[in-house]
């Protein structure tokens, strides 16, 4: 008896409670300890050489690792994986790790990149896709699954340094260098990631900067942890500020996931003095079979273009587009049906002999399917005609045919039947006289019809004339 506390107060310990009690307390001591193996960083190098071993064609190597329950460190960590490198100098990170077993939602209060680089010069392209047992190329399936993330994600605040390595004509390396800053990603809320860009091209000889550039994106999270409304704004200018007379290049790009089919839209502009849309393209992927259809129009004038050829001269001219197209991924084959109308004049601008030919216009219409290598054209037509006149030559197809761009082959669909055509109807002959060659200029007009048959596979093409044949008049 305890003085002072009669014996009814006592709690003696039962040996079976005093048991559980060892093996809690042996229990905590070896979650410490392995608390503390595991935060050390020759045992994290460890794991992660285990988790991602050396094989053919692959590597990883780093400097220094430690893994925290707040932050992330890793220092000179280079990777190489089918001829795809990446090399970063120094990451940081501060996240909560007990506020996603709580929420499920990954908090990221501060990430920074340093020095990271992705090379794609070397990159194998023969590989086959290793996720596919039969080596099946990649088929796009929407934005969803690349928007989709593991888990809802909070980023507070972004700062990466990236640059990209790619190959360029003439053994040459386009440098692209992009400065990334953003903030306020959360479910629920929409969030901006700020670019400012740099392209480079080097060579051997010589390394200039081409172009600078800015864009910013906005991305909106749902509460499921889906990016389902992407909208990017960028724009690019000479690295020269003094460069094409302050014109550059707009490009707007919007992506929209909220429903069952995803909707996208792309639209290139000129800025500067001649500041208008150049291309549009809207398009739709259906869920229901996975096509992407839409349309595009696009429209380019001389005064659009002009700052951007330089000593090159072109007359005054006009362009304008329309058309429609549906892709299918599946089958990697697509069908586009398509309208040119341009009009030009001021020819003397390429030599003032060629000022007699005066305004003319043009129209092209053509319709095709696309798979792979091969072209079924279904239908083509071009016309020009003076300005205010008929048409006074004519090119058309009479049938459909195939062109195969891979073995340089063409297969007509009806053999022994015309394949083409080339019209003129009153064509003024001086437009080919004086135009600095020497030759004098020609009086009246040409008119008549040329035709090519498809005769056989061995001898596709017979030209045959029409009567009248082509002659002056």
């Amino acid at each position: 008896m305890i003085a002072g506390i009669p014996r009814r107060w006592e709690a003696p310990i039962k040996p079976g409670h005093r048991r559980w009690r060892w093996v809690l307390a042996i229990g905590l001591v070896g979650v410490g300890a392995l608390a503390i193996t595991l935060s050390l960083s020759a045992v994290q190098r460890r794991i992660a050489m285990w988790m991602f071993p050396a094989g053919p064609g692959t590597s990883l190597e780093f400097q220094d690792l430690h893994v925290g329950l707040r932050q992330l460190h890793v220092r000179g960590l280079r990777v190489d994986w089918h001829g795809l490198k990446v090399v970063v100098d120094e990451v940081d990170a501060r996240y909560r790790v007990f506020g996603f077993l709580a929420s499920r939602t990954a908090r990221v209060d501060h990430l920074r990149v340093r020095g990271l680089v992705v090379d794609v010069r070397s990159i194998d392209r023969a590989r086959p896709d290793s996720t596919s047992p039969a080596g099946d190329p990649f088929r796009f399936e929407g934005l969803l699954p690349f928007a989709r993330l593991p888990f809802r994600t909070v980023l507070s605040d972004v700062d990466i340094d990236l640059v990209l390595l790619a190959p360029a004509p003439g053994d040459g390396t386009v440098r692209l260098q992009a400065s990334l800053s953003g903030r306020d990603i959360a479910p629920g809320a929409t969030g901006e990631l700020d670019a400012e860009i740099g392209l480079r091209l080097e060579r051997q000889t010589e390394s200039r900067d081409v172009l600078a550039g800015t864009g910013s994106l906005r991305v909106h999270e749902n509460e499921a942890g889906v990016f389902d409304l992407l909208q990017y704004h960028g724009e690019g200018r000479p690295a020269d500020p003094s460069a094409m007379e302050g014109a550059g290049l707009q490009v707007q790009l919007s992506a929209d996931l909220t429903g069952t089919d995803e909707a996208y839209r792309v639209v290139w502009s000129t800025t500067g003095v001649a500041a208008r849309d150049v291309v549009t393209v809207d398009a739709t992927r259906r869920a229901s079979d996975g096509r992407v259809a839409g349309s595009w129009k696009a429209q380019l004038d001389a005064g659009q273009a002009d700052p951007f050829l330089g000593d090159l001269v072109l007359p005054e001219f006009a362009l304008t587009g329309t058309g429609t197209f549906e892709i299918d991924p599946a089958t990697r084959t697509a069908a586009t049906e398509s309208r040119f109308e341009a009009s030009a004049s001021r020819w003397d601008r390429l030599d003032p002999a060629l000022a007699a030919i005066g305004a003319l216009r043009f129209d092209t219409e053509i319709a095709a399917d696309i798979a792979g290598p091969s072209i079924e054209v279904r239908s083509l037509s071009a016309r020009m005609a003076p300005a205010g006149s008929e048409a006074v030559l004519e090119i058309g197809a009479d049938q459909p045919f195939r062109v195969d761009t891979a073995a340089r082959t063409l297969e007509a669909s009806r053999w022994g039947a015309p394949l083409a055509h080339l019209r003129l109807e009153d064509l003024p002959a001086t437009w080919w006289g004086g135009s600095g060659t020497g030759v004098e200029a020609f009086a009246g007009t040409l008119r008549g019809t040329l035709e090519l048959t498809a005769d056989d596979q061995s001898s596709p093409c017979a030209r045959r004339g029409r009567s009248p044949p082509p002659s002056a008049g």
